[in-house]
């Protein structure tokens, strides 16, 4: 019976060790407070809000490190409420923790330093990531705040249309008034590799899906038209050293291109040059197009006859209402 006790306790201790190493801690908050000649002074500090349990750690003397002399006492005060004093904190103390329970508001801390002048102690609030409001908008990752270094992000926000941003972190709120979730930008990861980041499938890199829908916000059928020509101009990049793959995709992107013909006359000449720019924007994306030429040299390419620019279309373009 005792041996199963003391294994019994053996697992319950194991599964908090390993429960407290699974945690995420971080270090909220961190500051050196010195004793300076002259009457102790109150010193106000604030830090994020945090949600649940945290541990107010102060270091007599400063970090491991620090030149810096030990005090023989010191009041802190967290949110009005007294947390050190000389009856758990004096010279002989080295480090003392204190465990506290917060709401999740933005937090003050008043530190006085007592003693001869040259002391110091380090206050350090430490606390399990998801807990941490590090923003201030009231919303932890455990909330559901898909992105906590922005205040204006939240589950609480009112969603804005055609920002690029899940604003009340919802996937299901859409961020366009016609039901379009656009991907995230990929920024610099983006420009690692020569096809991208394609986070949706749809064949289009998330950058540019991003550029088009953002340049021509309003006018739909040309959003349609630039997503064709973009996603034809994938498989360029691919297939740039495959001579028959390349006169293949280059018959297409010249039915695109009469297709953006149809829709925006001689302007459809700087839209894609402007594109293309966007598209070609890595050294190794602009090698891979002049492969791509290269492999047309002396094959013959032509465009289709005005009257048929309308059915280059890839998509229904009297069904695709309006401007948007």
């Amino acid at each position: 019976m005792r041996k199963f006790i003391l294994y019994a306790n053996v697992m319950v201790l194991l599964f908090s060790l390993a429960t407290n190493l699974m945690a995420d801690v971080v270090t909220v908050f961190e500051h050196t407070y010195v004793r300076e000649t002259g009457s102790p002074k109150a010193r106000t500090n604030t830090f994020s809000g945090i949600k649940g349990p945290a541990t107010i750690r102060v270091t007599n003397g400063g970090l491991e490190g620090a030149d810096n002399k030990k005090v023989s006492n010191a009041d802190i005060v967290l949110n009005g409420e007294t947390i050190i004093d000389s009856s758990n904190f004096h010279q002989n103390v080295e480090v003392v923790d204190v465990e506290k329970t917060l709401d999740g508001r933005i937090n003050t801390i008043e530190v006085t330093v007592k003693g001869k002048p040259g002391g110091a102690l380090t206050v350090q609030v430490l606390a399990e990531d998801g807990g941490v409001d590090f923003d201030g908008d009231g919303f932890t990752r455990v909330d559901g705040d898909c992105d906590d270094n922005n205040s204006s992000v939240n589950p609480g926000a009112t969603e804005i249309k055609k920002n690029g941003i899940d604003d009340d972190c919802n996937a299901l709120t859409p961020d366009d008034d016609i039901g379009v979730n656009l991907p995230p930008d990929p920024g610099e990861e983006g420009k690692k590799t020569l096809l991208g980041i394609d986070t949706d499938g749809d064949g289009v890199r998330d950058d540019i899906q991003r550029y088009i829908y953002f340049t021509y916000p309003d006018d739909k059928k040309l959003r349609l038209g630039l997503t064709y020509y973009a996603k034809e101009f994938q498989g360029v990049l691919k297939d740039a050293n495959d001579r028959e793959a390349a006169y293949d995709h280059a018959m297409k992107m010249v039915r695109h291109g009469d297709c953006l013909w149809y829709l925006k006359g001689e302007e459809a000449i700087d839209i894609c040059r402007a594109l293309r720019a966007q598209i070609l924007n890595t050294r190794e994306r602009s090698i891979a197009y002049i492969k791509y030429s290269d492999n047309l040299g002396g094959r013959f390419i032509r465009g289709a006859p005005q009257k048929e620019w309308k059915d280059s279309c890839s998509f229904d373009v009297d069904a695709t209402g309006g401007d948007q």
